[in-house]
């Protein structure tokens, strides 16, 4: 009867163990070529820092010491494989802010360009309307949004409909 008993313990720990495996990978992208990428991809985010072959830019380069986040995607892009046009808006209005308008007019331009790929790596807790719409009018264009970093947050634009959230 022990054995059994050790048998059926054992048997029921690896099912626990890939169901946990299973629900893991569920959470889990992997980039694994570039047939992920197909076209123009384009990011809506802070300055860039450096210039780059590949990368159609609306702003200004900083040059700054330290390397931007905006920088930090553009290498992840490249280091994955992706070799295409980046089109990248820096979405900082003259007062070093991020605001709706600006966020609207990086998509306005991305879509001027024909981008049907877009990275919004910028995330708030504020709603906004207008961006709402402009997503929900432009289903042709996929945005890609990130949650916060630092905590576990309501975050727009990930939260949106139709945005691809990670």
């Amino acid at each position: 009867m022990k054995k059994l008993s050790r048998r059926y313990i054992c048997v029921g720990c690896i099912v626990i163990l890939i169901i946990l495996f299973y629900a893991a990978m569920q959470k889990v992208v992997f980039v694994t070529n570039r047939e992920f990428y197909n076209g123009a991809m384009g990011i809506i985010d802070t300055s860039l820092t450096e210039q780059y072959d590949n990368v159609i830019f609306s702003g200004k380069v900083t040059n700054d010491n330290s390397r931007s986040h905006g920088d930090s995607l553009v290498s992840f892009l490249r280091d994955s494989g992706y070799n295409d046009v980046i089109y990248y808006y820096s979405a900082i209005n003259e007062e070093n802010k991020i605001t709706s308008q600006t966020i609207l007019n990086g998509l306005e331009w991305m879509k001027e360009r024909g981008v049907k790929r877009i990275n919004l790596s910028l995330s708030t807790c504020v709603y906004n309307q207008d961006i709402a719409s402009w997503i929900k009018n432009n289903q042709d264009i996929q945005i890609y949004a990130s949650y916060s970093n630092l905590k576990n947050s309501i975050d727009y634009p990930a939260m949106y409909e139709d945005v691809v959230d990670f």
